[in-house]
């Protein structure tokens, strides 16, 4: 818990299992349980100035393939094939911190987004956002001010560089630490990184002890982490070839034997 509460960029599940002797899956159910204990779920709705922005976690979609016919054009852009992620960033007043949260979301339309806003903003908050579209209809209930980043990054204190701050501290902790996330587990990695970002201006005790009081009265199995997706560590295609093998053969799986291809 010490560990993964004061590493910036997170701690990986195989340097977890050889620091302690224990195995990957072992050290991995481990890191889950104490980012479940950083999950702040009464956390205060945020109000003042607030930055609200979303960003896409994944590999880079091809956009073409060569095929006997010649080159084919792929669906592909910012979107294509990754997470969807929405955050929102409380500037802070001051000499205060400023305070994140971040969450997945099905899609960047406004169906997805607009709710987000009204379930964790003050209404007659200053909202600052990027010019998509998807944002307008908070021009309603609260003091809307975008900037056109194909025009300009700042215009006074219209801007989104702090939670582009934000974003930069996630990203480093998936692409140079956890390389590959699964989308089913990616909320779990995000209030990880939204813990450490709000309590950066305390000391290395100071954010064990918020990470150890998080954990009171939470509990999570590996059975609940794997469930949902019980075939988490096959590659794409090797359970439905196996299956498929079994139709045909009409046979059950040996007990306590792998029936992988």
């Amino acid at each position: 818990m010490w560990l993964l509460a004061n590493t910036k960029n997170g701690t990986s599940s195989f340097e977890l299992g050889r620091a302690l002797g224990v195995t990957q899956k072992t050290a991995w159910f481990m890191l889950h349980r104490v980012r479940e204990s950083m999950k702040d779920e009464n956390a205060p709705m945020l109000a003042g100035e607030v930055e609200a922005d979303e960003t896409f976690v994944g590999g880079v979609s091809r956009t073409s393939w060569k095929a006997a016919s010649g080159f084919v054009k792929l669906a592909h852009g910012p979107a294509t094939g990754k997470a969807t992620v929405f955050g929102m960033v409380q500037r802070g007043e001051g000499r205060g911190k400023s305070r994140a949260r971040a969450m997945v979301v099905p899609n960047h339309k406004a169906s997805s987004l607009i709710p987000r806003i009204y379930e964790n903003v003050v209404p007659g908050t200053t909202l600052y956002t990027d010019a998509l579209r998807s944002y307008r209809q908070t021009d309603r209930d609260y003091v809307h001010e975008y900037i056109d980043h194909s025009l300009a990054y700042v215009q006074g204190r219209v801007h989104t560089n702090t939670i582009e701050n934000f974003w930069s501290c996630v990203k480093r902790t998936l692409h140079g630490t956890y390389i590959a996330v699964r989308p089913f587990h990616l909320d779990a990695y995000l209030d990880e990184s939204v813990f450490r970002f709000n309590e950066r201006g305390g000391n290395d005790a100071d954010r064990f002890v918020a990470a150890l009081k998080g954990a009171d009265g939470k509990r999570v199995t590996y059975k609940a982490l794997t469930a949902s997706h019980p075939r988490w560590r096959l590659r794409p295609g090797r359970a439905a070839r196996a299956a498929a093998r079994r139709a045909m053969t009409n046979q059950e799986p040996i007990s306590g034997k792998s029936d992988r291809i």
